[in-house]
Order: structure tokens, then C-alpha cells, then sequence
């Protein structure tokens, strides 16, 4: 009879330790997926901030086509589409 008793709290034990364990780990999904949301904001803000526009045409500018002016500081000023600045130097020819 004392042995069942021991099985029963041991199981009692085992049960009551498995339901901590899975509270903790459904914690830790939670803040895995906050953490997710966080860099996926994070990503679309830095994307947002390193985007170019172009000054001429206001849409944004890929790479490999863009130029870029800078004062005499080298601070860049301006940007512009390889084409929108063609045409600009061409109006000023």
C-alpha cells in the first residue's frame, strides 16, 4: 500500500513538474514571436531610412543607378537616377 502511495506522488510530482516546464516553454514562444515582430520592424525601418529618392523624378532609386552629389564638405546633397541626371545636363548644355 505504501509503494502505490509513493507512485501516486511521484506521478503526482512528475505531472506538476511537466505542466512548469510547458508553461515555460509557451513563455518562450511568446517572447519569440515578439522578438520576431520587433525585427521585422526594426529590418523595415532601416530599409525605409537607406532608401534614395531621386530629386528630379521623387521615385525611389535601385542600385547601380544612382548619382550622387555632395558638397564641397563631401556631404552628400542630392540624388538622382543616372537618367534624370542625364537629362538635367542635357538642359543645361
Amino acid at each position: 500500500m505504501n509503494r502505490i502511495i509513493q507512485n501516486y506522488n511521484n506521478s503526482k510530482h512528475h505531472k506538476e513538474q511537466i505542466e512548469i516546464t510547458l508553461s515555460k516553454l509557451n513563455s518562450l514562444r511568446s517572447q519569440i514571436i515578439e522578438l520576431r515582430i520587433k525585427c521585422e520592424k526594426l529590418k523595415f525601418e532601416t530599409e525605409k531610412r537607406n532608401r534614395k529618392i531621386c530629386e528630379k523624378c521623387k521615385k525611389e532609386i535601385r542600385k547601380n543607378e544612382k548619382v550622387t552629389f555632395k558638397n564641397t564638405s563631401k556631404k552628400i546633397t542630392n540624388h538622382f537616377h543616372k537618367r534624370c541626371f542625364e537629362i538635367l545636363v542635357a538642359c543645361l548644355n
